[in-house]
């Protein structure tokens, strides 16, 4: 595991909060501790990143290809199928419920 450290200073945090932000969202974080160093106008926050080693951030699962019902399911079971979606959809609008595309 490797440390990367940060100062923050509190009367200008823009440009060091940004490149912490950009540092964060590059990596496999693993913790992160900030401590506040008081010291009248140079007081600043102090953060140490705990971070993996590595290929960096893991990549979101991607949602694979919606599913055509149709072509998966028999005929006799594609027409229960419709029916229950159609059910589950007018009891949705009915109570105002925002129901899960199928």
């Amino acid at each position: 595991m490797k440390m990367q450290f940060f100062s923050i200073p509190v009367l200008d945090p823009a440009s060091a909060g940004d490149a912490l932000n950009v540092f964060l969202a590059a990596h496999q974080v693993v913790q992160v501790d900030r401590q506040f160093v008081a010291d009248g106008a140079n007081s600043l926050w102090s953060v140490c990143v705990s971070y993996i080693d590595g290929e960096g951030r893991p990549e979101p699962e991607r949602r694979s290809k919606r599913v055509d019902y149709r072509e998966v399911l028999p005929a006799h079971e594609f027409a229960v199928f419709d029916k229950l979606r159609a059910l589950r959809k007018e009891l949705s609008d009915a109570e105002g419920v925002a129901g899960s595309p199928i």
